[in-house]
């Protein structure tokens, strides 16, 4: 029998990421955009992210999406519902990808999502969330999508 043991340095791994006041600081002043036709899901979500991103916009449409995306330079996050209409997920992802590259997407995966993660993420997705994540979890997925697509636009320019 084998027992596995190693010591973690004090305050925690190296490399693994922590709910710090810091990495909060960056959606403080920054709009999160709701593509989702389910109103209670999107309160759902609302209240667990409300406490790191104060400016939540929810849409129901791409045509309000790309209105608010002209009229509000500070989004920088956009979270996509899996369980609008089938394929306008699709055409939404690939269009917001295309005329606005910088911007993450995250999609919403829920038991009635007809595509897979892979799909989506073939399909231009930066990254997918199930539906029934915890609040740790779903908050931390934000702040990575986010962080890593700042270091990616501020090393590609």
């Amino acid at each position: 029998m084998f027992e596995l043991s190693f010591l973690l340095p004090e305050g925690g791994p190296s490399g693994v990421n922590v709910l710090t006041d810091e990495r909060l600081m960056g959606l403080k002043e920054k709009s999160v955009l709701f593509i989702d036709d389910d109103y209670v899901n999107f309160l759902y979500y609302k209240e667990l992210i409300s406490d790191i991103a104060p400016k939540i916009i929810r849409t129901i449409s791409l045509q309000q999406a790309m209105q608010k995306l002209v009229c509000d330079a500070d989004i920088c996050l956009i979270v996509l519902s899996a369980s609008l209409p089938d394929n306008y997920q699709n055409f939404a992802l690939k269009y917001l990808k295309a005329q606005y590259p910088y911007i993450p997407v995250i999609i919403l995966l829920s038991s009635h999502s007809r595509q897979s993660e892979s799909e989506f993420l073939l399909a231009g997705a930066d990254t997918c969330i199930n539906h029934h994540t915890n609040h740790d979890h779903f908050t931390e997925i934000l702040l990575e999508t986010v962080e890593f697509s700042e270091y990616s636009n501020n090393y590609n320019h």
